[in-house]
């Protein structure tokens, strides 16, 4: 596995004095899409938009961490044909930051694709709510 933090995360956290570990992003508990009947409306939104606006293929698995600071941590997990790749961001309540990624090489299982078409709003290297 490669992990890469991303510049504007780790800006945005010594910016914010979010304490974010490699460790805190290996424990994150994954739930598949396809077992979870419902999650609350802002995390959904905004692992949809990401999805769509990222062009994410095959997104199979999320995880939501509530940090002490009031913001948040979700990962969705995504299968390139080459491999499996996490991709964590902090989410303010307002915006998304891309913090970090994981990347597992090998041929992962292809899980459906998470159909968001119906949700919108724009990501750049900052996400935008």
């Amino acid at each position: 596995m490669t992990r890469k933090w991303t510049k504007c995360g780790t800006e945005f956290m010594e910016a914010e004095e979010i304490d974010v570990t490699g460790e805190m992003l290996d424990r994150m508990a994954w739930r598949r899409f396809s077992d979870t009947p419902s999650i609350g409306v802002m995390p959904g939104l905004f692992i949809g938009n990401a999805i769509r606006e990222l062009r994410l293929p095959r997104a199979s698995k999320f995880a939501i961490r509530a940090l002490s600071s009031g913001h948040a941590i979700i990962g969705i997990e995504c299968n390139w044909k080459d491999g499996r790749e996490r991709r964590y961001f902090v989410d303010t309540g307002s915006e998304g930051i891309p913090i970090a990624s994981d990347f597992h090489a090998g041929d992962p299982a292809l899980p459906p694709y998470l159909d968001t078409n119906s949700l919108g709003t724009v990501f750049s290297e900052r996400v935008t709510a």
